[in-house]
């Protein structure tokens, strides 16, 4: 079954929409695996919140958009506590001198 233009239309809008909402956060990732996530997205939003007979609402968007900046931040977070030594790791296991022979 093709969609008729104003679905296209509104999915490619939807979709440019949610692009550029989370491109910044997830610019790392690879674009064929970005680019298919929005498409989905795009299709998704059409089919429940604009295909329920709704107008397509940003803030569902809007609130993806920041629970993926929040967990990018923990993220960030974690993999910095991870890479700095706290100063309980280094009195737990002090540095060693080399043996004399």
């Amino acid at each position: 079954m093709a969609d008729n233009p104003s679905e296209q239309d509104l999915r490619d809008a939807i979709r440019e929409s949610i692009a550029e909402r989370l491109r910044p956060i997830c610019a790392e990732w690879p674009a064929e695996v970005f680019d298919d996530m929005v498409a989905r997205l795009a299709l998704l939003t059409v089919k429940y919140d604009v295909g329920s007979g709704g107008a397509y609402d940003r803030r569902s968007t809007d609130r993806l958009v920041q629970e993926l900046r929040e967990l990018m931040s923990r993220s960030q977070e974690l993999r910095n506590r991870l890479a700095t030594p706290s100063s309980t790791d280094a009195q737990a296991s002090p540095a060693q001198d080399p043996p004399t022979p």
